[in-house]
Order: structure tokens, then sequence, then C-alpha cells
């Protein structure tokens, strides 16, 4: 496991204990690398906002360790349960419906990318520190850019919030192959990740090779899981939404109003026709 200030490589947040009602933003890799050259990343936001470590590991039991004892809530990006042995589950079902892709998972599709399901192993570990969901990096960045959009205060309708919600997109931050860095795309990333935590300091390489990019992408992951948390636990039911059903979830999702309404919208019609068996849920640190 990398230290605070091996992580870092630049300016950011000093080490320090985290204040009682912390969240924590997991990215895990699905697949360990026993090299080390992909890392997982644990980010801690204390309970005032502010970004107090962001540090990298490799096996469950170091994101374990990197995790604060007794933290209200933490996300992470991993599929946690996978019911189901192809297609996909019930979240990435409603969701399209929402106009969010979602990556498909699938049991054998985890199998043949990934070679199995790393989800389980990581819940294990970490549910000893606080109560862990599944949540969505890149809707948390796209509602923060919805969040910016000119036309938010004067949207009338569904109608015109779907047209609008679709045109607001996350940057492309995460490296696709070698030599394919976005620079551009993880300084917007982070630039938007400033309107909802304190990053402290932390930014990404202005002029990254492919390796540093592939690793300020991951920080970038684990902040936005982190940023998710800390958006339910300080602003609110009004600003997430919990989906769950017997078989999968709990799930996080960042929102406001309007995307509220249309996931019960989507979610009614998708129950009647019995295609997902989700229901909304308290948010976990009301119930857990």
């Amino acid at each position: 496991m990398a230290s605070l200030a091996e992580t870092m490589e630049r300016s950011g947040p000093a080490a320090s204990p985290p204040e009682p009602g912390a969240v924590a933003g997991v990215h895990v890799e699905p697949a360990i690398d026993p090299d080390g050259d992909r890392l997982s990343v644990v980010a801690t936001v204390d309970r005032s906002g502010r970004l107090v470590s962001i540090e990298t590991g490799v096996t469950d039991p170091d994101l374990a360790a990197l995790t604060p004892a007794d933290v209200r809530l933490i996300a992470v990006d991993i599929p946690l349960r996978v019911p189901n042995d192809r297609g996909r589950r019930d979240i990435e079902r409603m969701l399209a419906w929402c106009d969010v892709p979602a990556f498909p998972a699938s049991r054998q599709r985890l199998g043949q990318l990934h070679g199995g399901l790393r989800g389980p192993g990581v819940e294990e570990a970490l549910s000893g520190r606080g109560p862990v969901v599944e949540s969505f990096p890149d809707l948390l960045l796209r509602q923060l850019v919805w969040e910016r959009h000119p036309r938010r205060a004067t949207i009338a309708d569904l109608g015109d919030y779907r047209a609008a919600f679709a045109a607001a997109r996350p940057p492309r931050y995460r490296p696709k192959a070698r030599g394919r860095a976005t620079p551009s795309g993880l300084v917007h990333a982070a630039s938007l990740l400033g309107d909802s935590i304190d990053l402290g300091g932390w930014r990404p390489a202005a002029d990254p090779d492919d390796w540093q990019a592939i690793r300020d992408a991951a920080r970038l992951d684990a902040l936005a899981l982190a940023a998710t948390a800390d958006r339910a636990i300080r602003r609110g039911p009004a600003h997430s939404l919990v989906l769950e059903s017997a078989a999968e979830g709990p799930y996080l999702l960042p929102a406001d109003a309007l995307f509220r309404e249309r996931a019960a919208l989507n979610l009614a019609r998708l129950r009647r026709a019995d295609a997902v068996s989700l229901r909304e849920a308290p948010l976990p640190h009301e119930r857990f």
C-alpha cells in the first residue's frame, strides 16, 4: 500500500484522522493485479466535506485497512451483488430508461472480462468499517454538469428535462489505450468535484503520461464516490436516491427533484411490466 504522500504525488491534503461522520469512496479494480500496475483507491471525506486522505491498495484487506472505522457510508464502484447469469441487472435496466448508460453486469460477463466477481469479497471486507453501497462515479459527474447547466432553472416539465439532461455529459477522463491520456478531461472532472467537496489542494497531473493518467482517473473515481456519499449525508434525501431489491442493491444515486421524479415514473412503469423488482429505500445512514 502506498502512503498518502506517495499517492498524492502533487499538492494535496495532509494526512489527518477523519472526524466522526466521515464517508469513504472506494474505486475498486475489478481484478486484483499482483504487480500493482492498476491500483484501487480509497478516498475519505470528513463531515465538513473536506478530503482528508486518498490512498491506494491492491487487495481487499488493503482497502479495509485504508478505510477508517465507523464511517457513516462507503460508496464503491464495483458490482456487489450479481444474481443474473446473463444480460443485465435491474439497476442497469432502470438507468437505461433514465438515459444513463451503465456497464451491464452479469456473472458470465464479469467472469469473461475479469475472471469472476470481486464485489462480494470487497463488501465483506468493508462491511466492518460501515454500511457499503454501490454507486456510479459518472452519474455524480453528470449530475454536477447538469447542476451547472444554464437551462436548469427554467425547465418546465419532464419532457424539457429529458432533452436537456441527455445533453449534459460527464467529461471523458479514463484513458482507453496507450497514448490516450486526456488531461483536459481529468482537469474538468476535478473542477466539477470541487463544486461538491473540498479537494484540499489535490489536482490531477496537467501533462500526464499513460500510467499517471490511469492512476489519476482511478483517484477521480474514488473522489466521485466519496462525493456521492457525502452528498447523501450532508444534503439529504432530496439530493440522493437509494434503490434496492431482495437480490440487488442497495444502490446510491445522486439526484435532484427532476431526476427523482423521472426515476420514479420509470421505476413504476418497469415494475408494472414485471421488468424490475427494485424499490426506493431509505438512505443507508438512516437505517444502519
